[in-house]
């Protein structure tokens, strides 16, 4: 570790008359000396005052030495310190102060700022932006911070403890007894409408107190899914303003370019352009609505009420697909999507930026390229037009504690279809690799090259406005994740809305007033209504869990298992006070009927929500962890 920080990181210590001092490393280093500002200071090589083979063994004594003297500290510490303090919590004080002598020793810790490590612990990935700039692990949140029930507080920043949080910083703190809930929306361009107004008669169903995004966890969109998830979980919109957000950006979005309608003219002006709509109304409506914040680690993420956000993307040459987030989380190398994380956090993408990529839809717009880096992306339908793949691996890889569960609720809406189309016309699904490689062959009927090229764009036009592709997808995750059939409801949710009729294409803007009134007529037939109030009655049944108090064994590998029903929403919260209010008046409306009476768990008047003391007699406890819920 050492030889690699030496070659990596260590500068070389030439430096000329103006006393400016070579940058270059030795694995970095050419032929002449460069300064910070990129101009030649010298000629010659890499030199340095020391070496890998002389200083290691200071190196290693020096490492010693400090240790020792941590451990003297430490068994200090336990005989000072009062015994409610947990030896943990001991060498993590300890620790901490001997990270802001560190950071003091080199100036101040407001410049060292990583996405890639934390910076408290020096292990761990960070994952919690704090308003100073700093991002740190659960395990350094946890250490730093009071817990309360769904939220832990923080006074200050671990790596300059003198510098108080006013007020302090509250962060949202899942219990490890709670399940997970997730939303997953599909792309369709201008028919993302679809998936806003079934949400908006979900929130409605629930009171329309609670915004709908507050019973999710992680919300994972694709395209126009991905605009209204980064609206919904980053931006924090009411769906009210998402709707009215989204007929503007339709109409804006769809710019035509010039010769619009006259063949071959069109055509030209396609090859020399490579889209079919301009790129600048796009990003312009995105930058105006989204705005410019970071999507990890800037202002944008500093929200109590932060949903744990995705978006899929496409790698330029369409190869491979992406994950853009507003968390971190672990990267396997051998994962078959990319999840993007700079190593410079200077290189985040912003919002907008984020938007733009995930519906950089081939032949409707250009390749969506960062300034900052280069990089460019592609609409994330290539992959995944139906995320829910993504969505399930995403929660995994979140939540590791309950990888090997199921979550608590997994809805996945989509962007409309016409059942009649559906089920025996359902084609067989083929990876995109192979679609490309099938693109790339010449045709045998036509020749030119104008014809290939949007043959090939034709094609990808039809893959985005495939609407039987998504449901094939669900078809195929829920045969993939569905075990033996049980007497327990399924926690994974299929909405997509049958409109009976042909639905508009991708980017058909004209038809999108005509399409919305479509959709709110159709949600008001009662086999849709019944459906709507079946997906609030299991969001607000998620919204509860089991914790565990004790267990009794008794003879005949019975057991009594004593706890209590305890609900997600932060204690004293606003969303708490207002579940409280719908469930009340549930009942008032429908007494003795109302299938939320039978199990008198809810007292108004109660918002912790933690009153009631329930019995389970003859079960295993573990019957009742996470992904248990009630069932109505």
């Amino acid at each position: 570790m050492f030889k690699d920080f030496f070659n990596l990181h260590w500068p070389c210590s030439f430096s000329d008359r103006a006393s400016r001092s070579c940058i270059g490393t030795k694995l970095s280093h050419g032929a002449e000396h460069r300064a910070a500002d990129g101009n030649d200071i010298g000629q010659g090589q890499y030199v340095s005052s020391g070496t890998v083979e002389a200083d290691v063994s200071d190196w290693v004594s020096f490492i010693k030495t400090e240790l020792n003297i941590c451990e003297d500290e430490y068994c200090e510490a336990l005989d000072e310190e009062p015994r409610e303090k947990s030896s943990r919590r001991i060498a993590s004080d300890l620790h901490l102060e001997q990270m802001n002598d560190f950071f003091t020793d080199l100036g101040a810790a407001v410049s060292f700022i990583s996405h890639k490590s934390c910076f408290a612990c020096l292990v761990r990935l960070p994952q919690h932006p704090l308003p100073c700039g700093h991002v740190l692990c659960n395990s350094c949140v946890q250490d730093s911070g009071k817990k309360g029930h769904g939220k832990i507080r923080l006074n200050y920043c671990p790596l300059h403890i003198h510098t108080s949080f006013r007020p302090s910083w509250e962060m949202p703190d899942r219990s490890e007894h709670a399940g997970i809930r997730v939303l997953c929306l599909d792309g369709g361009g201008m028919r993302g409408i679809i998936e806003l107004e079934i949400l908006r008669v979900i929130e409605k169903a629930l009171g329309g107190n609670i915004r709908i995004q507050t019973f999710f966890d992680l919300i994972v969109g694709t395209s126009t899914g991905g605009i209204n998830a980064l609206a919904l979980g980053v931006k924090q919109w009411s769906v009210a303003h998402c709707i009215a957000v989204f007929e503007k950006f339709c109409d804006q979005a769809f710019t035509e370019r010039e010769f619009r309608g006259v063949w071959g003219l069109e055509q030209a002006a396609f090859l020399n352009h490579g889209s079919k709509y301009k790129a600048k109304p796009l990003h312009s409506v995105l930058q105006k609505t989204l705005g410019s914040g970071q999507l990890f680690g800037g202002s944008e993420s500093l929200s109590a009420s932060r949903t744990n956000v995705a978006v899929t993307a496409t790698s330029a040459d369409g190869k491979g697909a992406m994950v853009i987030a507003n968390y971190n989380r672990p990267h396997n190398a051998a994962e078959s999507q990319v999840f993007v994380r700079p190593e410079n956090h200077r290189e985040e993408l912003e919002v907008w930026e984020a938007a733009a990529a995930t519906s950089a839809a081939p032949f409707y717009f250009k390749p969506y390229t960062q300034p900052k880096t280069g990089v460019s992306y592609l609409d994330g339908g290539l992959y995944h037009n139906n995320p829910v793949h993504v969505a399930n691996r995403e929660r995994k890889l979140l939540w590791p504690d309950l990888a090997s569960k199921h979550p608590d609720l997994l809805l996945s809406i989509g962007t409309g279809r016409n059942l009649p189309e559906a089920p025996a016309d359902v084609p067989e699904r083929r990876s995109f690799s192979k679609k490309s490689e099938e693109m790339s062959k010449p045709s045998p009927r036509k020749s030119g090259g104008l014809r290939r090229t949007l043959d090939t764009f034709g094609a990808l036009y039809q893959r985005f406005d495939n609407i039987l592709d998504a449901e094939q997808t669900w078809i195929e995750f829920e045969a993939d994740v569905v075990g033996q059939a049980t007497d327990l409801p399924s926690p994974y949710l299929r909405f997509n809305l049958d409109l009976k009729r042909k639905l508009p294409s991708f980017d058909a803007k004209d038809k999108f007033e005509e399409l919305r009134k479509d959709v709110r007529q159709r949600l008001r037939d009662p086999d849709v209504v019944k459906m709507t109030q079946e997906i609030a009655c299991a969001l607000v049944a998620s919204s509860f869990y089991f914790k565990l108090a004790r267990t009794i064994s008794h003879r005949a590998g019975n057991f009594t298992c004593t706890g209590y029903i305890c609900c997600k929403f932060e204690e004293g919260s606003s969303k708490l006070k207002a579940l409280g209010k719908f469930l009340s008046e549930q009942s008032n409306q429908a007494h003795g009927e109302n299938p939320l009476e039978t199990y008198h768990l809810w007292n108004a008047q109660d918002t912790s929500c933690r009153h009631r003391r329930i019995r389970c007699n003859g079960l295993d406890h573990s019957d009742f962890g996470p992904g248990w819920r009630m069932s109505w």
